[in-house]
């Protein structure tokens, strides 16, 4: 199973970054930069069919029974490869791909709550605060590790004790 997680978690990580890469190529990080939540959200798809994939490659290897919690344990070792990694792939991008991020968001997040009537202080503090790399490491890490949780146990009610159609 864990041959299976690993090659499933690095994938997530690896289509992750293509999406972010080309999220800026669409100028969602920068001319489309209220479409940036938006799109974040769309990119969940990725893992939830990968996780998918996952345990249904390992519903087919796996000898026995394949209830629940055998099902939910993949997702959950997946999970733990894209939490390690997705910091990695963070990382990467914000410095090799498009280094301005940080100060594209900031910027745009202190026109948004100037518009709101914050104080300038205080909109240039919070958005320092919430756009940073190493914000950004830390949201990744937590974020992959909730996220997966959450998303390997509602996929884990799908693939349990599932007969597998004849020849695949």
């Amino acid at each position: 199973m864990f041959k299976i997680a690993l090659k499933y978690g690095i994938l997530i990580v690896v289509f992750i970054f293509l999406w972010v890469s080309l999220e800026y190529l669409a100028g969602v990080h920068t001319d489309y930069i209220q479409y940036h939540p938006v799109a974040t959200l769309l990119s969940l798809v990725i893992p939830l069919v990968f996780l998918y994939y996952a345990m249904r490659e390992s519903q087919k290897k796996y000898e026995g029974h394949f209830n629940y919690i055998e099902s939910f344990k993949v997702g959950v070792m997946v999970t733990f490869i894209v939490a390690i990694l997705s910091p990695l792939g963070q990382w990467l991008f914000h410095t090799l791909v498009f280094p301005g991020f940080f100060d594209s968001m900031r910027a745009y997040s202190e026109a948004q709550m100037l518009s709101e009537g914050v104080d300038a202080e205080v909109a240039r503090r919070d958005a320092a605060g919430d756009f940073n790399l190493a914000s950004y490491l830390m949201r990744t890490f937590l974020g992959a590790l909730v996220a997966g949780v959450v998303m390997s146990a509602l996929l884990a009610l799908f693939v349990r004790d599932k007969e597998l159609p004849k020849g695949g």
